[in-house]
């Protein structure tokens, strides 16, 4: 953690066994999610920095694979992992909620959720697919062609979504 004013570190976090590909404040009260390559979730204090959960250990079913990718609303948290799962989370309870198992035909790069759209929207490494799905339920809704490689982040504007890609473009996804 650092000190924006000073740009001096105040806190190192350390626990995950493995390297760290995935980062998000989420919840209220504010925790900091951390997904790594030894397949959990850590859930940290912000003002703290203590680990006061571990999402995928002895209290349940985690990752079978590096977890790559974060969205939240609300208390929720949704992880994307090379294991080509999505896993919804209950931040207050540290309980797994739901799966979609094979999310994805290659690994879950980017995930984003919006509340008012009631959308989470998830993007393959190599295939330029985006799929949808209803917040909550995990019900799959639908599918985004139209880039030529993996996506590599995805966020919500408005009533639009956005994708970058290794394609080179980003796209702006509206109703028509």
């Amino acid at each position: 953690m650092w000190n924006i004013a000073s740009l001096k570190c105040t806190r190192t976090l350390g626990g995950h066994t493995a390297a760290i590909f995935a980062l998000a404040v989420c919840g209220e009260p504010p925790v900091l999610a951390s997904g790594s390559r030894d397949h959990t979730v850590r859930l940290w204090g912000t003002q703290t920095g203590e680990c006061k959960m571990v999402l995928g250990s002895a209290r349940g079913p985690g990752h079978l694979d590096c977890v790559t990718s974060f969205a939240s609303v609300g208390n929720q948290l949704y992880s994307g992992s090379r294991d080509c799962a999505i896993k919804h989370w209950d931040l207050g309870q540290g309980e797994l909620l739901k799966t979609a198992h094979k999310a994805h035909d290659d690994f879950v790069l980017s995930l984003a959720a919006s509340e008012a759209a009631r959308l989470l929207v998830s993007g393959g490494a190599k295939a330029g697919r985006i799929k949808l799905w209803a917040l909550g339920s995990l019900d799959y809704v639908g599918v985004l062609d139209g880039h030529a490689n993996g996506i590599n982040r995805l966020t919500f504007h408005e009533d639009a979504i956005l994708s970058a890609s290794s394609d080179r473009t980003i796209r702006v996804w509206t109703k028509a």
